[in-house]
């Protein structure tokens, strides 16, 4: 307000000139000791601010690693859950494809589709296997009664052969 009386707003300048500068510097004083203290304010500010945004860093990071993690175990479990499974199936249907039926096949207590093909596949297999054991034992048996059969035939065959001889010589003997 000095300056705006006596200076700025003055009609003639009746102010001594040492005891302006002397104003001006206290005025110009009181500004860098208002400036230097704003400063030192903006600084702490700007350092809250600056750790603020670094915990929001950090928090953000252990969120991203959190869920990195969770993504990890879901793909395990997706692993263990359903492409074990469909393996252990394709690799049975392989083996069935190159005729053994010989293979087991692990039981499963789940109830989604997975379970209920293997337990699928593993009733297949056993009901194959035993018809293929009958049909086994049947041919067994159908080959044992041919035997018989020929055995029979050829018996008959020598009887028949002995019964001609024998007419033969009735027959030479009446003659």
């Amino acid at each position: 307000t000095l300056v705006r009386q006596k200076v700025a707003l003055a009609e003639s300048l009746d102010y001594p000139s040492p005891d302006y500068v002397a104003a001006m510097t206290q005025a110009i004083d009181v500004q860098f000791v208002l400036l230097t203290a704003v400063s030192e304010q903006l600084n702490i500010q700007l350092q809250k601010t600056t750790a603020a945004k670094e915990r929001h860093r950090l928090v953000l990071l252990a969120v991203l690693l959190s869920l990195f993690a969770v993504a990890t175990l879901i793909g395990v479990a997706v692993v263990r859950n359903i492409v074990r499974p469909i393996h252990t199936v394709s690799a049975a249907l392989g083996r069935m494809a190159q005729g053994d039926l010989a293979l087991s096949i692990p039981a499963v207590a789940g109830r989604d589709e997975l379970a209920g093909m293997q337990r699928s596949l593993a009733e297949t297999v056993s009901s194959l296997s035993r018809t293929i054991g009958d049909v086994a034992h049947n041919a067994e048996a159908l080959a044992n009664a041919a035997g018989q059969v020929s055995a029979t035939a050829q018996s008959l065959s020598q009887s028949s052969s002995q019964q001609a001889a024998s007419v033969e010589e009735t027959s030479a003997s009446v003659e």
